[in-house]
């Protein structure tokens, strides 16, 4: 039976304690529903809508219009998804339509609520998603994997990191714009959860479901092979492309959305679809905004960069990297080498940073370590800098770049 109290030694009893800081999880998650959905989602958008400015209006469910959208040319014509949907291209595999058609059949049942007011149940749908994915870190945390990682430090408690995780004002966002990108985080650490537990097959599996959502996913693929023997990385792969029995066929039925695919995601790449405020926290985006630089150049030359440099480092400290560590690099990685990278993209990713956050083993210095912290706990926790433009994209690819000379500087 595990003990209410992890570190009778620490400095600070009351967050040690689990059955306090179960407590204030349950506090904050009230908070997070109260604030987030009820008062910031429901009121608003049921009762208040009518205030909102026009380019407010816009932003207001922009993801989930962009999904009501597809649910009308699937419709029609779905060989027709990247070509009409708006008001954002469409940058998914068309498998995710299966997503798309389930959540159609739920509009079916409310004909006559407003395109923001079934945001809200939709939201509400998230919010679920959300204490579901606290539940899933909980359960990553006290592997003993992560605990003999996370050392003595207060993260050692899950409570504490659910309760960040559900404290971060990324959330509200992607409740307004109607974001599925908390859905994704549940594959990414269901992956992570089951890779650690030493099920690699379902690990991949997982991961490979949420690739069909987020191309991105696939970074976890491709650095959670490596390193590790051919008859492996085969299986592993076997695993990984599963989920994509969907989209084959549905490649097999309308070859055309082969070339749709790739024209939708390379026009996105190249700067066609672009806010002039609250730019996404990378550099391509940032040169491509202040100086016109155009936006695949700038990702050609960071992929030529870090890609290299970090499967070197992957391959080369296997036995020193934890799978938390790991995690952070490739989270590094898309930030700053993939567009577009927009706030609500931290939200994928946010649980492997948090449990990372608490490493206290550690071959380097306090110092060290606190200065990378600090680099990528500023975008992360501090959602109103994002609109502070151009602060975040010199934070995102400062921390890679430290984070991998911390690496390259271990011991062999």
């Amino acid at each position: 039976m595990k003990s209410q109290t992890l570190n009778q030694s620490s400095n600070h009893p009351k967050l040690n304690s689990r059955s306090y800081m179960k407590r204030v999880f349950i506090s904050i998650t009230i908070m997070h529903f109260t604030v987030y959905w009820f008062i910031g989602i429901f009121l608003l958008f049921v009762f208040f809508s009518d205030i909102f400015t026009s380019s407010i209006y816009n932003i207001a469910g922009l993801d989930f219009r962009s999904m009501e959208s597809l649910q009308a040319i699937m419709r029609v014509d779905i060989s027709q998804i990247y070509a009409e949907s708006s008001p954002e291209p469409f940058l998914n595999l068309p498998s995710a339509m299966i997503y798309v058609f389930l959540w159609s059949i739920v509009r079916d049942f409310f004909p006559s609520f407003s395109m923001l007011q079934f945001l809200t149940i939709f939201d509400l749908n998230l919010f679920i998603w959300n204490v579901i994915n606290c539940i899933l870190i909980g359960k990553i945390v006290n592997l003993k994997r992560v605990q003999d990682f996370l050392g003595n430090s207060i993260f050692r408690n899950p409570y504490v990191v659910m309760s960040i995780y559900m404290a971060v004002g990324f959330h509200y966002w992607a409740y307004f714009i109607g974001s599925h990108d908390i859905e994704v985080a549940f594959f990414v650490l269901l992956g992570l959860h089951e890779y650690m537990r030493g099920k690699e097959r379902f690990a991949f599996f997982y991961w490979g479901i949420g690739i069909i959502f987020k191309i991105t996913v696939g970074f976890f693929v491709l650095f959670f092979l490596i390193p590790g023997t051919l008859k492996n990385a085969l299986k592993n792969i076997g695993s990984t492309l599963i989920p994509h029995i969907s989209t084959a066929l549905i490649f097999l039925r309308w070859p055309s959305l082969i070339g749709d695919f790739l024209s939708s995601n390379t026009a996105m790449v190249t700067g066609g679809f672009t806010f002039g405020w609250g730019q996404p926290g990378n550099i391509p985006v940032y040169l491509f905004s202040w100086f016109q630089v155009p936006i695949l150049y700038t990702i050609v030359i960071l992929a030529c960069i870090f890609l290299p440099l970090n499967l070197f480092i992957t391959i080369e400290f296997k036995d020193k990297l934890h799978p938390i560590e790991k995690s952070v690099m490739i989270i590094l990685l898309v930030f700053n080498c993939v567009t577009p990278f927009w706030s609500t993209h931290v939200i994928i990713f946010l649980g492997p940073f948090l449990i990372w956050f608490g490493k206290t083993n550690t071959d380097l210095s306090k110092c060290k370590m606190n200065l990378i912290k600090f680099l990528i706990f500023i975008p992360l926790f501090f959602s109103i800098l994002w609109l502070i433009y151009p602060a975040i994209p010199f934070h995102i690819i400062g921390a890679l770049v430290y984070l991998d000379i911390m690496f390259l500087a271990r011991k062999r």
